[in-house]
Formats: structure tokens, sequence, C-alpha cells
């Protein structure tokens, strides 16, 4: 081959070489080619044949014969021999390659090599004139010369015996440069022949170790785009040189662990491998010391946790609920409740089937292109974001290049797979109600490692565009969601009284949605929305090699086999996905006719309604969403969902609220909402007349008794004032109905506690313009 590329390169084919050789040598791959191209013995050998103006007569291999290679390779000894010697067998069947070798030598021989110098040693030697020494050589060294039809015996050679033995040895010489060659590229002859026995060892090899599609050549070229110019970095040799040796041979495996290693060097993982077991400790004896010493001890604690993260301590101090309980709920029964919420058998709950979706094409092939330092800018994580198991930060993070990190992401991409350190999780329990040991009344919050949600984010930024949910989905979209249902929420209740009409209306309540909502049913989803299949299986490889470990335990370890991960960018995309399957289920007539549309399912994320405008219909609607929901491994919370059944009396033109015709899921009752009852919606109070009419003065007058008693600084409490406090009531405000009295009387006290003792302790005759000075703001 190098003596065929010589060839090539005189004859001014430098641009189409690998194509060329290609041709040439069919039974060899491109990136065989590439890979021996390479080697630097081969290119000293290239450079040799050009340098010495060898002309080649045929591109490709020498024009042997089978009988002659098989022969030549079968032995390694001497090249004149007795005379009484014979051709030793082959003992290697003929291969095709060596076969077409042989039919390319019958059309063609060597090219004659000038005569010898009279000093040589051949010309020197006796054998030159005398014919008996050579027919001393074997017949097939002496074929090496002539065609495959001539015959050779000791009566046909009548040519000159210097000219046989000028042939023979340039054929010989020709021999030992194709020997050369394939030790050159670390390729043996065997594994150039194409048996049937050598077609069976290549197709043992894995096909995901050197296959590849359209997506990843993408991935492939960018990664080269990358490489070539890269910057000088940390371990950017190291990575470069990986990536060198999987473009020689391309092996993901081995690709992945090298990339895993090397970044696990850029971002050690810090996780503590013994942990002391976790002591409840009570509370600090403070009785004995004075009133004084304790002010001044909380003093310090508040200034040093303000001036840690302002905004944290803030919300832990006007938070409902008290953080501070002397008892310990994190018992064992808290542990196996929730083991036992995210636990379900691998063959438990099969693949639900859901509608396709009409989803383009176009835009679901983008999710599994390369990952570019843009996509990681805009994903970065925040500066404070709480780090993950491997107690790893942002600002570690941000230490590594953008540059190594699409290089790393990309690999990973490439090879469908993320190191075990993303799939670990540290699950941390929030309270959702003050002073309660239920385990049900808290919320698991899982916190990833910050590269792995960098990654997250990015696929989820894909991922939203892609699929096709329902309008009526209204949960984590980029529109004020909670504004939209709470205002179509109170029309539906305005406009039934209003137009005296019969509605029925039904609020679900989910337990544990997503921490029990089944993988399959994820999958399944994704399938519908005809999601690319590569980006499926890198979900399915995450969600598999998932595990957590729960904050209050040390040295706990826990496999899910269920639900999304709350707090990964991805989960919130996976869930609303199977809500807007049910969505499209129940989209039929059965439903509420409002103004010539009929409304049957509105949703919040796991908050849904369903609307209809008779009972019978109403509990079709619950009788389909529960056998819906337990395909998914999701279950209806009875004690927390209710009806409203609101008559019409067309004669009298009124309504009434009917409590006497009771709903039920598979025989359990629902809750019956009464006529003077009042009920949450999305942090809104809702009657069967619509929105109540907001009261944010105990609220407010709450969260000022707090703020007064903590040991800050006057300005400190403005600011929490400005920053923290006034913006928790802005919900409120905004989506109820409050009226300009109640305004006016939240605006004079807040004044009053600005101006007196809550922070500025001025006195009562100054201007309330002072208030809003820079001095003071």
């Amino acid at each position: 081959m190098a003596m065929s590329e010589a060839s090539l390169i005189k004859q001014g084919k430098t641009l189409e070489i690998n194509t060329e050789l290609l041709s040439l040598f069919p039974n060899r791959t491109r990136d065989a080619i590439k890979g021996q191209r390479r080697q630097p013995k081969y290119k000293d050998l290239v450079a040799e044949y050009v340098q010495a103006g060898s002309s080649v007569a045929t591109l490709g291999p020498v024009p042997l014969t089978s009988d002659i290679i098989t022969h030549s390779l079968a032995s390694t000894s001497s090249v004149v021999t007795s005379s009484n010697s014979e051709a030793v067998p082959a003992t290697r069947p003929v291969t095709r390659r060596q076969k077409r070798i042989a039919n390319a030598a019958a059309q063609k021989s060597l090219p004659p090599e000038p005569p010898d110098p009279p000093d040589s040693p051949i010309a020197l030697s006796p054998s030159s004139s005398d014919s008996s020494s050579v027919i001393a050589m074997d017949d097939p060294e002496l074929a090496l010369s002539f065609n495959e039809d001539l015959e050779i015996d000791s009566e046909s050679i009548a040519v000159p015996s210097e000219t046989i033995i000028d042939s023979s040895l340039d054929a010989l010489q020709a021999v030992r440069e194709v020997r050369t060659d394939m030790e050159a590229a670390n390729i043996s002859l065997m594994e150039l022949s194409v048996n049937d026995s050598i077609r069976q060892d290549i197709a043992s090899i894995p096909e995901s170790a050197f296959s590849f599609d359209d997506t990843d050549f993408k991935i492939i070229d960018y990664l080269d785009l990358l490489f070539r110019s890269d910057r000088i970095s940390m371990l950017s040799n190291e990575l470069k040189e990986a990536w060198t040796d999987f473009r020689i041979r391309p092996c993901k495996e081995t690709l992945f662990i090298r990339t895993r290693l090397i970044f696990e060097v850029l971002l050690p993982d810090k996780t503590p491998s013994n942990v002391r077991p976790r002591v409840v400790r009570s509370a600090s004896p403070r009785e004995a010391l004075s009133r004084r010493v304790r002010r001044r001890i909380e003093y310090a604690r508040a200034q040093r946790l303000f001036f840690k993260n302002p905004s944290r301590y803030s919300d832990s101090l006007l938070s409902p609920t008290n953080t501070l309980n002397e008892f310990d709920p994190f018992d064992d029964d808290f542990r196996m409740f929730w083991e036992n919420v995210m636990s379900l058998p691998r063959d438990s709950c099969r693949e639900p089937k859901f509608t396709d979706c009409h989803v383009d094409v176009g835009t679901t092939s983008s999710l599994m292109c390369p990952i570019t330092t843009d996509e990681i800018s805009k994903c970065f994580p925040k500066i404070g974001s709480a780090p993950g198991p491997d107690l790893s930060t942002v600002g570690e993070l941000r230490q590594i290049s953008k540059f190594e990190l699409a290089k790393i992401f990309n690999i990973f991409l490439l090879c469908r797979r993320v190191p075990d350190r993303f799939c670990r999780a540290k699950t941390i329990f929030l309270l959702k109600r003050k002073d309660t040991s239920n385990p049900s009344d808290f919320r698991p919050i899982s916190l990833t490692p910050i590269p792995a949600r960098l990654l997250s984010k990015i696929l989820a930024r894909r991922l939203a565009p892609t699929v096709s949910l329902d309008p009526e989905q209204r949960g984590f979209i980029e529109s004020d969601g909670i504004s939209q249902n709470t205002f179509m929420l109170d029309f539906v209740l305005r406009h039934s009284r209003e137009r005296v009409k019969r509605t029925f209306i039904a609020s679900l309540d989910l337990k544990k949605a997503f921490d029990s909502v089944s993988h399959e049913a994820v999958f399944a989803a994704l399938k519908a929305q005809a999601v690319d299949p590569e980006f499926v299986e890198l979900l399915k490889s995450i969600y598999k090699n998932s595990t957590t470990s729960f904050a209050p335990y040390p040295n706990h370890r826990f496999s899910p086999t269920c639900g999304v991960k709350q707090g990964d960018p991805l989960s919130s995309i996976l869930f609303n996905m199977v809500i807007d399957q049910l969505i499209k289920k129940l989209k039929e007539p059965i439903g509420l006719e409002i103004d010539g549309s009929i409304m049957s399912i509105s949703a919040y994320a796991d908050d849904i309604l369903l609307f209809a405008s008779s009972s019978a219909g109403l509990q079709h609607l619950i009788n389909e969403t529960s056998a819906f929901l337990e395909t998914c491994n999701l279950h209806i919370n009875c004690a927390k969902s209710f009806t409203i059944s609101i008559l019409a009396d067309a004669k009298n033109k009124k309504t009434r609220v009917d409590s006497a015709s009771p709903f039920y899921v598979n025989n359990a009752p629902l809750n019956i909402l009464k006529a003077n009852d009042s009920f949450k919606y999305l942090g809104l109070n809702f009657s069967a007349k619509g929105l109540v009419v907001g009261n944010c003065n105990p609220t407010l007058n709450n969260y000022l008794a707090k703020l007064k008693s903590a040991p800050l600084k006057p300005q400190q409490r403005i600011w929490i004032l400005k920053n923290t406090l006034l913006p928790k009531l802005f919900h409120l405000l905004v989506l109820s109905f409050v009226p300009a009295g109640k305004l006016a009387k939240l605006d004079s006290i807040t004044r009053a506690f600005v101006r007196g003792g809550g922070a500025l302790f001025l006195p009562g005759d100054r201007l309330p313009q002072l208030i809003h000075s820079c001095l003071c703001c």
C-alpha cells in the first residue's frame, strides 16, 4: 500500500488518496487505511519510495501468483536452495484477495530492472554464467518474474541466467516490502483474509464500538472541530489524546472510561466515604444564661446568617413552618414510608398505551445534536445553588473551561451514557405544614450533582419545544399558568351563577404524584410524542442507574424504581407529558358547555379539575381519570379531593349548592363542598360563588411581628421588608379581589412599622416622605 500511495503522489492525486486506496484494497475499511497511514514507519516508507523515484507498474498489491504467495509466507528459508529441493506445500487456503493478485500478475509483469554494474555481487558471482546454479533455485522463486501460464522445468529455461536471477530477486524484494507494509500497520495477512472464520470473528465485535449513525457523525465532526481549535486548558492534552486514540480505533467504551476519569480529575468527587451517625441534639440549656447573654448569642447567629445569604435567612425567618421542632420525625418509620413510595417492582406496571401525537420530526431530530458552548453558558447553574452528594460547587465547575465541558458532554452524548456520579442524588425533606411529624406532610427534593444539573437543563431546554402539550395543561410553562387557571375557575363559577346553569366540578388531589409515577408511563409518553429513540435510551440509562440517599440518614443508599426527581429540570416536562395523555383522553363530548365550547378538564401539574353539566357525566370523567391514573401508578387522594354540585332553578333564576349527591372513586366517597364552605386552589381562597375577597391583614401582621422580634439592624429589617416580606403578599394581592380600603389599611400598617419601633425608630412628627429617601432604602 505504501508503493501505491507513492505512485498516487507522483500522479498528483493528493486530495483523494484514501478513496483511491480504498478502491485498490477493498478488504480494508477506510478507518483501517487512515490508521495505517498515520503510522510513522509507514510515512517513512512512503517518503523513501517517493525520494527513490521507484516506478510502480501497477497500483495496488504486487502481482504475484497465489501459489508463490502461499509458499513464500509459509517458508522463511534462504532464497537459493538445492536443485533437488521441492516447493513446500501451502499450509493455508488461497484467499480471494490472493486470487485477485494472481489474476493481476497474469496480465502484466513487473518492469525490468536496469543492468547490474560489473562490480555488483550478482555480476561477480559464479552463478551468473553457470546455468546449473539457476536451476538450483526453487521453481516458485523462479516463477516470480513470469506469467501464471508459464511452466518452469529444466528443459524450458532458455533465457539468460542473469535476467532470471535479477527478476527473481526483484520479486522477492517486493514480497519483503509487502510484508513490511503489513507490519507497519500492525495488520497480519490472516486479518486481511475474507474466509468465513475471519468474518465470524469480525461479527463478534460489539456493534456499538465501531458502528455509527448520522447523529454520531454529527457529534464526531463537532468534536473534531473542538479539538482542532483546542485552547490551552487543564488536561486538554490528555483528553485530546483519548480522542485521537478513538479516531484510530473507535471504541465507545474505552472513550467513555477515559473521559470519565479525566472529568474526575477536573472536578473531584468529594463524597465522604464514612459519615458519622446523625446525633439528635437537644436544645442547649440556655436557661442558666442571662437574658443579655442569650440576646448576644442570637444576635451573632442572625448577623452571621444574614451576611452569608440574606435571602435564605429572610425566607427562614418568615417561613410559616417551624423548622426547629423539639421532636425528631426522621425515624425508621419515616424512612420506610418514603422507600415504599418510591419503590415499584420493575415488572409490576406494564407500559400503558398512549395516543400518538402529531409532532414535527424535524424538531425532534435536534435533541441529539452536539452540545455547544453557548448552550452551556445559558444553562449554567446560578451561584449559590446547593451542592449535590459529590459536594462540588458551582464555583468549582466554573473553573473548568466551557470548551472542555462541551467536549466532555458531547462524548457522553456520543456514548449514550453518563457517569454513575451523575445518577446519584441526595434527597432532603421540606416541611409543608407547621408542627407535624407525619411523613406525608414532607416534600422530598432531590439534589443532583452540579454538572448533572447543567446537563439536565440543557436536555430540558431542547425537549420543551419539541413536545406538543395540550393548552389545558398550564403547569411549568413560560406564561403565568397560575393566573390563567385561577381566572378560569372563577369565570366558570360566576358563569354558572349568572347564566343559571347546572355545573358539576371535581377537584382531584394525587398521592405523591411526582414520587410515584411509573417509569414505564414516562417512557411511553415520550414514545407517543415521537421523541428521538436515542434520546429516550439516554434517559432510560439515567433512571436505571439512579440512586439516592436520604439526607437525615447517614450512609443511606436507595435505588428508586418509580417517580421523577423533584428539583431536576427534566422532571416537570416528563410529568406534564404523562398528564397530557389524560387530558387528550378526556377531551370528548362529555363536559361543560361554555359559549359554544366544551370544557372537561384543566390541570396545573398534578392539580386536576374536572367539569361536567350533569352528575352522571362527572362520575364518568372521575372513573376514566381513576382508570388512567392506575396504569401510571398514580392514585387519587380522596381525603383531599372534593366535588362542587351547583343546581339551577330556571323558573326562579337562581342556583343552589347541592350537598346530597356524592361521587365515588373506586367505591370511596369524595368530600362534598357545602354552600358556606371555602377551599384553597393554587394559594387562593374560593367558594361556590368564585374568588373570595382577599384579607392580607393577618398575614402582614404575622410577618411584621416576626421581623420586629428578629435580632437585626434597622437597615437589615428594611431590606427584608422590601425584598422578601412584601413580595410574599403580591400573589394574593394581584390574583384575588382586594378593595381599595383594605389596600390603604395595608399601606398604613407598613408605614407605621417603618417609622415606629419596628425599623427606624423615628419620632411621630417626621414626614412620611423620609422613609422613601435613599438614606432609608
